[in-house]
C-alpha cells in the first residue's frame, strides 16, 4: 500500500460508504497506518493498515479487490438468473 492507491470505504451504519485515496502512509511506535480522503471530502485519519487486509468485517477494500470481487458477484448473479430465470 502506498499514497495514491484507491480504495473502497463500505460505510456502516452512521456512516456512508464511498471510494477514497490514500494521502499519506506512516508508522510510529503504535503501528503501521494511513490517512484518506473519500471522494465526498470526509477525511479519515489513523487507519490500521491491516484494516485494508482481506478477511471477515473488512471495511477498506483495495480497488483492485474491489473490482474482482464485484466481478465474481456479477458473474455469480448472472449465472443464477440465467439458471433460474431464463428457464
Amino acid at each position: 500500500m502506498e499514497r495514491g492507491d484507491r480504495y473502497f470505504y463500505t460505510g456502516d451504519m452512521a456512516n456512508i460508504s464511498d471510494f477514497g485515496i490514500i494521502t499519506a502512509i506512516y508508522q510510529d511506535k503504535w503501528g503501521s497506518f494511513a490517512d484518506g480522503k473519500l471522494n465526498d471530502g470526509r477525511e479519515q485519519k489513523r487507519l490500521y493498515v491491516s484494516m485494508f487486509s482481506r478477511g471477515p468485517g473488512q471495511r477498506f477494500i483495495p480497488i483492485e479487490q474491489y473490482e474482482e470481487d464485484r466481478k465474481e458477484q456479477t458473474k455469480i448473479i448472472r449465472e443464477f438468473h440465467d439458471r433460474y430465470c431464463n428457464a
